[in-house]
């Protein structure tokens, strides 16, 4: 038989205390994440295109809109390398490729080198320029983004409502008879009855000990003292 954890028992109350604080500090932990992110979302927002251009656009992410933009023949890769041949727009001609048509850039004279009958070649310089121009463009494009939900205000996810259910063996405990001793830091909180009475010192010794069900912790036959319920807490937010 597989070893696994080391069945705990738990004083119902504690084990419903410890069952909503740790529920709240879930909630707690989500909402703090949340307004983490909304913070650096709206200091990203605030950053120049160039500066967001070198941090989150990367080298694959060029190579992929290059290819959109300019596919290499069969589809694979893109055509941006040095020794490109390129020919620029004139009176009865067209660009090709159409480098600075789509990119909105002007190449110079570093980006260029003449291959003789009105053609040139893309240098190395070239291609830095064509990638950066290609950068530059995509950053801008998730600043817009970025930007206009940050004006917008983005929107806080926040809980309503929810349940817990959880399956458990009940077993009543006499203090008493298994030797436990009330503890001064309070480990053992023995309930007082509400009625009071003379009953009250007897019953202020008895305590209801729950445990998780599982295949190890179900009891084989449950007795007067002990059985099997569930514990369902429904929840909402104020």
């Amino acid at each position: 038989m597989a070893n696994g954890p080391t069945p705990v028992d738990l004083g119902f109350a504690e084990f419903a205390t410890q069952l909503v604080a740790e529920l709240q500090e879930a909630v707690v932990a989500a909402q703090a994440g949340q307004d983490d992110r909304r913070a650096e979302l709206a200091e990203l927002a605030a950053v120049g295109a160039a500066q967001f251009a070198r941090r989150f656009v990367t080298n694959d992410q060029i190579d992929a809109e290059l290819t959109r933009l300019f596919p290499a023949p069969g589809g694979k890769g893109h055509r941006i390398r040095a020794g490109l041949s390129y020919r620029s727009a004139g009176a009865t001609r067209s660009e090709a490729p159409p480098l600075q048509t789509k990119l909105g850039i002007r190449l110079g004279a570093r980006d260029l080198r003449a291959s003789g009958k009105g053609r040139a070649a893309l240098t190395q310089n070239g291609v830095k320029t064509v990638r950066e121009a290609v950068r530059l463009r995509l950053a801008e494009t998730r600043l817009k983004a970025l930007r206009q939900m940050a004006a917008q205000g983005m929107p806080r996810v926040v809980v309503d409502s929810g349940r817990v259910n959880v399956k458990l063996s009940f077993r009543l405990v006499d203090l008493d008879k298994i030797g436990a001793q009330r503890a001064k830091g309070g480990a053992v909180v023995p309930l007082t009855p509400l009625a009071g009475g003379k009953a009250g010192d007897r019953l202020s010794r008895l305590r209801l000990v729950v445990r998780q069900v599982n295949e190890q912790t179900a009891p084989a036959t449950p007795d007067a003292a002990s059985g099997i319920g569930e514990l369902d807490l429904t929840f909402k937010t104020v």
